[in-house]
């Protein structure tokens, strides 16, 4: 009669088959993350039109800051021209008030300009009335990112200052106004420390007395903004960029910028919340594509901007 022999499974056989089990799905759970990344950067993809190209038409002035000049090296007047029309190339004070090109994945693509808090490049682009203004910044200190302003006499004038807070690091769009004597103030506070050293987009929009404004693709608020006449004002100082100017009617001083500049353009329209995330989605992906940030950090921030 034959015997029917029954084994079991030793303790060591079961330990050696589970830890295969669990290699094979590490595995498995690794390449399917991978493809989770790649689906959703290319979903973000989708809406990497950007603002650009949706307000070509509009466009009255763009610095890219992709000149000839190497990395670490005093910019020259070929680094800032206007890279749509040249009509309102930049301007670089003399020595030493000269800000620094840098490269590669230190900008959100091709060069930017670094500031040192003494610089600044003037322009001589007067704004439109109707105008939206675009740039990306990344500060550890902070200080102004740009101003204009427009005046006919101490009494009747307008100057906007957008900055990135010194003392903690918040965005504020600052701008005030004296019509008739009265002043209008025209201030918002973005509550979060953005000298952080990273990329931010910020955009700024001024259309029938109304002030909108937007960072990272988040939309801040609006405001009404009380304008001296544009066409009438007497006095009238052009765009200029990482500085505060100082004027008779102004008391105290300014901080100029200490940080990076890149992609500043001007138009003579405004601009919606979608296409300003059009902008936004596009430039991560250009900091993503040239290893201005991880692939972790560029799947943060979209997923921060989709659930607002």
């Amino acid at each position: 009669m034959n015997k029917l022999i029954k084994q079991a499974f030793t303790l060591i056989e079961l330990l050696v088959v589970i830890a295969i089990i669990g290699i094979l799905s590490g595995l498995i759970v690794v390449s399917m993350s991978g493809v989770t990344q790649k689906a959703n950067i290319a979903k973000a993809q989708v809406f990497s039109n950007s603002l650009r190209n949706s307000l070509m038409a509009n466009i009255v002035g763009e610095w890219k800051f992709d000149g000839p000049t190497g990395d670490n090296l005093p910019a020259t007047s070929n680094d800032v021209l206007d890279t749509w029309g040249g009509i309102n190339n930049g301007t670089i004070p003399a020595a030493p008030a000269i800000p620094t090109i840098r490269t590669g994945s230190n900008c959100v693509i091709g060069s930017c300009l670094s500031f040192d808090g003494g610089d600044y490049v003037s322009t001589s682009l007067y704004i439109p009335e109707t105008s939206s203004i675009s740039l990306w910044f990344n500060t550890s200190t902070g200080g102004y990112l740009y101003n204009f302003a427009f005046w006919n006499d101490a009494s009747n004038f307008f100057e906007f200052l957008p900055t990135i807070r010194t003392d903690n690091g918040y965005f504020q769009p600052w701008a005030y106004s004296y019509v008739g004597g009265v002043r209008n103030d025209f201030i918002f506070t973005f509550t979060r420390d953005h000298k952080d050293g990273k990329w931010h987009n910020m955009v700024i929009s001024f259309k029938a007395g109304i002030g909108k404004m937007w960072l990272d693709g988040t939309f801040l608020g609006q405001d009404d903004v009380a304008f001296v006449p544009w066409n009438t004002a007497t006095n009238k100082t052009p765009f200029s960029i990482g500085r505060a100017r100082t004027y008779n009617f102004n008391s105290g001083s300014y901080s100029l910028f200490n940080g990076l500049i890149d992609d500043v353009r001007i138009y003579n329209e405004g601009v919606s919340t979608f296409q300003v995330e059009e902008q936004y989605y596009s430039g991560l992906n250009k900091l993503l594509v040239s290893g201005g940030i991880s692939e972790e950090e560029y799947l943060s921030r979209v997923s921060e901007l989709a659930i607002k």
